[in-house]
């Protein structure tokens, strides 16, 4: 039954009937770490989000964050039509630990969640590792639902800490609630 599931929700998302995707936003054509998006451009460095108006380029927000690792690796999904989106942070280091998820709703951005989730994979030829999972994601709105899925067959839940898990993807998804993106089996 859930396999069916799995299909029919796949076969929505493909075809587009009552769904929404949420399309991978690429970077200014000028940086790697902004972009323009209703009305605003975001840009990302490695202690903070600024929000910009796009006609005035005038600073509207500011939102620090901790970065204790090397890097920052960054993500936005956005749906014109819905004008909707989120901003995916992924702190590294040797290991990927998950990524913070901001909510981008016509013209405002906030913290949304964790999201501590890692990518099961190997990168070219080596042992599997903890790592970005970032190019993994993709997000569809179908009817009132908003979800979030893991486009590779093994992650790592809450990854080097105590309640660390192996988990086959094909066994759940993620929803929008008001806490943030929550697991859900099939």
């Amino acid at each position: 039954m859930r396999y069916l599931l799995s299909f029919i929700l796949l076969c929505c998302a493909c075809l587009g009937l009552r769904g929404q995707n949420f399309n991978n936003i690429e970077h200014l054509s000028t940086s790697n770490d902004r972009y323009a998006v209703a009305n605003m451009e975001i840009s990302v460095c490695s202690e903070k989000i600024s929000v910009y108006s796009s006609k005035n380029k005038a600073l509207i927000e500011e939102i620090p964050f901790s970065s204790k690792g090397k890097g920052i690796n960054h993500k936005l999904l956005y749906s014109n039509k819905l004008q909707q989106g989120f901003l995916f942070l992924e702190k590294h280091s040797e290991l990927s630990e998950g990524c913070s998820i901001y909510k981008i709703e016509k013209g405002d951005i906030r913290y949304l969640c964790e999201f501590p989730f890692a990518a099961y994979t190997s990168e070219n030829g080596e042992r599997m590792d903890y790592n970005n999972i970032l190019p993994y994601l993709s997000v569809i709105r179908s009817d009132k639902r908003t979800l979030l899925f893991i486009n590779t067959p093994m992650i790592v839940s809450c990854p080097d800490s105590p309640k660390e898990e192996i988990l086959e993807t094909k066994h759940f998804y993620h929803i929008l609630t008001n806490n943030g993106f929550e697991l859900r089996n099939y």
